[in-house]
């Protein structure tokens, strides 16, 4: 990616049955300080309000496309989002999750250092619901610069990194040749990290951040 003083992020959630949890997602992604960005609602055959939630948003707010995917399953939902990203870079998120409002600002800063630089791993917090309150348990490491081996390890086998796609994000053009595997019931986004950082090049380099 050429640097850009302002490149664009694109944002790709799944949304099946999160009616609950939408609002949140869908704020902490567009009310972000970084202000080029792009919301990816891919509605995937709910049951409950969600397809009529993302709907009103995207009437409300241009920062956010839905699309309705044909297929059911997380994989067909965010290969979706991938050919219909038009962002620099890409990310995830998943429709229970939400971001940190200065998360994307500080994402793209570290793009911004180097032209090599083909991916972010953010930390992260492991959240639950305790009378009402979000109780956080932080998962990171410190920053650090990775060679694409290291990466795809700490991927494999750290908690603290995981084989997660919600905290890592991607040039587009390192990402946009590689799909999730839809016959995959488990992992399959781990898979899809080890694919992406396998055909990355010698050159490429991964920051981890905290």
């Amino acid at each position: 990616m050429k640097k850009k003083k302002n490149p664009k992020v694109s944002i790709i959630v799944p949304v099946h049955n999160a009616a609950i949890t939408l609002d949140r997602c869908v704020k902490s992604i567009i009310e972000q300080e970084y202000e080029n960005l792009e919301c990816i609602l891919i509605e995937n055959g709910s049951l409950d309000d969600s397809r009529k939630i993302c709907l009103e948003y995207e009437k409300k707010n241009s920062k956010i496309k839905v699309y309705v995917s044909d297929k059911n399953g997380v994989s067909e939902a965010r290969n979706l989002g991938l050919s219909a990203a038009t962002g620099d870079i890409i990310g995830f998120c998943d429709a229970d999750d939400f971001i940190e409002n200065n998360a994307i600002k500080m994402i793209v800063a570290e793009f911004q250092r180097a032209s090599n630089i083909s991916c972010v791993i953010s930390a992260f917090y492991v959240g639950k619901l305790n009378e009402g309150i979000i109780e956080k348990q932080f998962k990171g490491e410190k920053r650090k610069q990775l060679s694409v081996l290291d990466a795809m390890c700490l991927t494999i086998g750290s908690d603290a990194v995981m084989g997660s796609v919600w905290n890592k994000y991607y040039r587009a053009d390192i990402i946009k040749n590689t799909l999730f595997d839809s016959t995959l019931s488990y992992c399959e986004d781990m898979h899809f990290n080890i694919k992406v950082m396998a055909a990355m090049g010698n050159k490429d380099t991964i920051i981890l951040i905290d």
